[in-house]
């Protein structure tokens, strides 16, 4: 699941109110993360674990390693590193399996019970920094970004990629202007794209899309309700979605109920990492770490709603 809005956190959470409103949920504090801090790190979940996946760090630049999360032990065990040495870009996950594009639109699929990677099919239009993706209906697909090759700079196209086949196929264009660092996230049959940054929109776009995987149209949902400051969180339970923005210390919450076609404002993160910040759910308990003020943040929680 889990890539970037500029200074994208790839993680989506609740948080519980300053007046602690029950309704809103708590954050309960873990185990300290064991390995170094990063940025740019991708995040997802498999079987019932988590998972982070290389990222940057200013003293060793590019990281290889990749950890595993068991959410029963609260507990990371580490993996075979990332075999490969161009930035990641984002992960998807369908089926059982990751799959991740680097900066020069390469494509390799993790297979969690082997822990091995696989080169598949690279992107058709070859590097697309700041793209986002998803997973859905046994397919996955990937779209927008920025590059050099538009008159803008920005993308709005998307593509299917058919993993039997090892193909790519061209859907309708993302429906809204082009743009990088969008978000993406995933409630039942439907995907959901919007936000990201463009020359015409500082600091975000407001308007978001749901794509269906049955009919292959996009349809226009209600706008975001504050574009003031930048997206650092996307993530998703099975019937709601939620967005933060990196607002000085902390990030400002919003929930989507796609029933209603509604935001609505939460309570805070209660942590000062709340920039680059990753996150995974497993069997929707939403586990939020990392992130970046300053420092590297070595913190991990879980939200309990």
């Amino acid at each position: 699941m889990a890539k970037y809005i500029l200074y994208l956190a790839a993680f989506v959470i609740l948080s519980c109110s300053e007046d602690n409103d029950p309704r809103l949920g708590t954050w309960k504090q873990l185990n300290d993360l064991p390995f170094e801090g990063r940025a740019y790190a991708l995040s997802f979940s498999l079987l019932g674990k988590g998972y982070v996946v290389s990222g940057r760090n200013i003293e060793k630049g590019h990281l290889h390693d990749v950890w595993s999360y068991d959410p029963a032990k609260d507990l990371w065990t580490r993996k075979n590193d990332y075999p490969f040495s161009v930035y990641v870009e984002y992960a998807v996950t369908t089926n059982d399996k990751a799959y991740v594009i680097d900066y020069t639109g390469k494509m390799y699929e993790y297979n969690p019970i082997l822990d091995s990677w696989k080169y598949l099919s690279p992107f058709p239009t070859g590097s697309r920094p700041h793209i986002t993706g998803f997973g859905l209906g046994g397919s996955i697909y990937f779209g927008t970004g920025n590059g050099t090759t538009t008159e803008s700079g920005y993308y709005n196209d998307f593509w299917r990629y058919e993993i039997s086949q090892n193909t790519w196929i061209q859907i309708d264009n993302f429906p809204g202007v082009e743009r990088s660092t969008a978000f993406s996230f995933v409630i039942g049959d439907n995907a959901y794209v919007g936000l990201g940054s463009s020359a015409a929109a500082p600091p975000i776009h407001s308007d978001i899309y749901s794509y269906s995987a049955k009919t292959g149209q996009w349809k226009q949902i209600a706008d975001f309700p504050n574009v003031n400051y930048l997206l650092g969180i996307s993530f998703s339970s099975t019937s709601k979605g939620y967005l933060g923005l990196s607002e000085r210390d902390h990030a400002k919450m919003y929930e989507y109920d796609p029933g209603a076609n509604s935001w609505r404002e939460l309570a805070k993160f209660p942590s000062g990492f709340s920039i680059l910040t990753s996150s995974f759910t497993i069997n929707d308990r939403m586990f939020v770490f990392g992130g970046r003020a300053g420092s590297y943040g070595p913190h991990m929680w879980e939200f309990l709603p």
